[in-house]
């Protein structure tokens, strides 16, 4: 019997593999079992009233704050070896309580060693982080050396609750890992063809969805990038790849098909018949579709069930083997993955001196605003430079801070003044805030602050230390020490954002110039036929850039000028149009290798295939040219830099398509792309002013 879909692909398709829902339920979990391990203790021991508050957030920051291993056993030794930072915090401030200016001095030093600390790695980064933790809540305690043992116990309960949710509540299990990511894959194909499938469905409606298959095929690239197949599969890297690759552009190209011919009863017939195959959890033999085997729907339905047909044959182990064998024989050198090297980050010191300065400020503005909250000052100034590299990203960071605490200071008060005298409620709101904290920071880093805060402020009401000035000290404090975090980002040793979306830009277009030619490209070894499996590892090269070049632009977006955000804005359905139409050629060249597939005069011919990858690589030039220059370049159309006229002079009429399949020809896919990447080219300049042609992408 078939799953109930209609119930799980609402979450399913927007978190692949359920990763957001397991991180957030990691952490919800931690800071419950450590809040409420301290909470019994205080019933039987006097102890301070913040150790409960101080075990809890150590508890979450040690499970999913700061740990960030990339496999299951890395985070698990990572884990216990946050005892040592936190033992060693704990002292340095209960040694340090009596002399307040010396403890400062050490709580600055500190975050500027956490700050140094990421040139080697996760590991480096999460002892660092807990550290700096451990002695915040010592500060928060005001811990002494009689105090010492509370907080060493405190460290030990929350290394403890960290243990517990990843070995035995929340587990990590990649064999499991792989079994929830390729089941959405199948997931997001089945919602894609609901979408393609229903009345007045128009571009706007299934681009979204294309999207999310997109980054349901990419997690389990990432999770490949961590793992080897043949340890938890019965097949090899390459196959899984290959496998998943090509339900996702069958189901791609199927959508759009769908799209055009829903009105047709056979397709309508079809579409379900391929539903009900990607819903299913049985290993049951794939439906026969009717129609006519010339029918492009039909056809392409069918190697969708195929490819489902493929994928769920993959045998998945639970528990890995210490030699796993493969469809192929032993796994190849060239797919094992190599353990991140611990090359030292050339920029780790002038990001420490940076911190170390932002802090220091920070610190001397909060003694000002309060001599017994300052520490809210230091660490907002040390959040807004964690995990970001850039003065763009520090400043977009900054922003959201104090716009999630703002927000979320009213919404904490007004849950306080409803609620009134009800602790158990309180807990309850407490322990789900956390959740929702980590479940949407994956959208935004506001969500989380914004949760986080509604946390601290019914905290704060538990503990009876809420008050006006508490609220008030809450938005000045973090209001300083984002302020003074952003301006020593700006003025000591800034890195500019600038130069990292150029390279990003750049990354993003030399890929796709690189589709192009694996796709065109016939094999050396099979004349007449591109590689199939080159042309999908393009395709998963490509997905990866283009998600970077956004993550990237969305993480500095504060830094922009208006004309910039505007541009970006312009650009992005067109960015994401141009992957889909490199799908679309690396599609066309696939099929030409499936039996039965297109005829031989639809394969490229060798006179014209340079030309149009150069052609593209000419119209990829220009286009950069004119993002990097604001839109100066971009009158320069119809012509390629190669010095031919642009290929059929379509990029006048081109409009973004969303919802159309592949050319069967590639040639004929391929002047689509270049098409495509021409009137990115000329949608820079839009109804906007033009840019000085010295003016860069990121504003700043």
């Amino acid at each position: 019997m078939a799953p109930p879909f209609a119930l799980t692909a609402l979450l399913t398709t927007r978190d692949p593999g359920a990763a957001r829902l397991r991180k957030a339920a990691r952490g919800a979990s931690a800071m419950a079992i450590g809040a409420l391990v301290v909470l019994a203790i205080r019933s039987v021991v006097s102890i301070p009233v913040a150790a409960e508050l101080s075990a809890g957030f150590l508890s979450l920051w040690a499970t999913v704050g700061a740990v960030k291993d990339t496999t299951a056993r890395a985070r698990i030794v990572t884990t216990v070896a946050l005892l040592v930072p936190g033992f060693a915090a704990a002292l340095l401030a209960c040694l340090l309580h009596p002399w307040p200016v010396a403890r400062a001095i050490a709580f600055v030093a500190i975050a500027g060693l956490a700050a140094w600390t990421t040139r080697y790695g996760p590991r480096g980064s999460a002892l660092g982080f807990f550290g700096f933790f451990a002695f915040f809540f010592a500060v928060v305690m005001e811990a002494d050396l009689h105090t010492l043992p509370v907080l060493c116990g405190l460290v030990v309960i929350a290394v403890a609750s960290a243990l517990f949710v990843r070995l035995v509540l929340v587990p990590d299990r990649p064999g499991g890992e792989l079994v929830r990511l390729l089941r959405s894959v199948q997931v997001c194909a089945d919602d894609l063809l609901r979408v393609a499938s229903e009345p007045e469905t128009g571009p706007r409606r299934v681009a979204p969805s294309v999207t999310r298959l997109s980054a349901a095929t990419s997690a389990v690239a990432a999770w490949q990038k961590n793992y080897d197949a043949a340890r938890y599969t019965d097949v090899d890297d390459t196959t899984l790849s290959r496998r998943v690759s090509m339900l996702h552009l069958s189901g791609e190209q199927a959508a759009f098909l769908v799209a055009e011919n829903r009105a047709d009863p056979a397709v309508a017939q079809a579409v379900s018949h391929v539903r009900g195959a990607l819903r299913s959890s049985s290993d049951a033999a794939a439906p026969t579709l009717a129609g006519p085997d010339p029918d492009p729907t039909i056809a392409t339905l069918r190697v969708v069930v195929s490819a489902t047909a493929d994928l769920r044959a993959i045998a998945v182990r639970r528990r890995g083997t210490s030699t796993g064998a493969t469809a192929t024989g032993a796994r190849t050198a060239s797919t094992t993955p190599t353990p991140a090297e611990k090359t030292p980050r050339p920029d780790t010191t002038r990001f420490a001196l940076q911190v170390m300065v932002a802090c220091s400020l920070a610190l001397a503005v909060g003694e000002v605003i309060s001599a017994s909250r300052w520490y809210w000052a230091v660490l907002s100034a040390f959040m807004v430079f964690n995990g970001m590299a850039t003065r763009g990203a520090i400043l977009t960071k900054a922003v959201k801070r104090v716009q999630g605490t703002a927000v979320g200071l009213v919404i904490g008060v007004a849950a306080v003044l409803i609620i009134g005298e009800h602790p158990a409620v309180q807990y309850a709101i407490v322990v789900c805030a956390v959740f929702f904290a980590f479940y949407f920071g994956a959208i935004s880093y506001t969500w989380t602050i914004l949760f986080i805060t509604i946390v601290l402020t019914n905290s704060y009401d538990l503990l009876g230390v809420l008050n006006r000035h508490v609220l008030e000290w809450r938005i000045e404090e973090t209001l300083c020490g984002a302020l003074v975090g952003a301006a020593a980002a700006f003025l000591i040793l800034s890195t500019p954002t600038s130069p990292v979306l150029d390279t990003k830009l750049r990354t993003y277009f030399d890929a796709l110039v690189d589709l192009a030619a694996v796709a065109l490209r016939r094999g050396e070894n099979r004349p007449g036929q591109t590689d199939s499996d080159a042309a999908l590892a393009s395709v998963r090269v490509l997905d990866g850039a283009e998600a970077a070049m956004l993550d990237a632009a969305a993480s500095a977006v504060f830094s922009l000028s208006r004309f910039h955000r505007s541009t970006l804005r312009r650009l992005r359905p067109h960015l994401h149009e141009t992957t889909r139409e490199a799908r679309g050629l690396a599609w066309s060249a696939i099929a030409l290798t499936r039996p039965g597939g297109a005829a031989a005069e639809a394969r490229v011919d060798p006179d014209i295939e340079q030309d149009l990858v150069e052609e593209l690589r000419g119209a990829a030039d220009a286009t950069v040219s004119a993002i990097e220059h604001g839109g100066a370049a971009a009158s320069t159309t119809g012509k390629s830099t190669t010095g031919k006229p642009a290929t059929g002079e379509v990029e006048v009429e081109y409009s973004v398509r969303g919802a159309e399949p592949a050319e069967y020809s590639p040639a004929r896919q391929a002047r689509r792309l270049i098409a495509s990447v021409q009137h990115m080219r000329s949608a820079i300049a839009g109804p906007v002013r033009p840019a000085r042609a010295d003016e860069q992408l990121a504003g700043d």
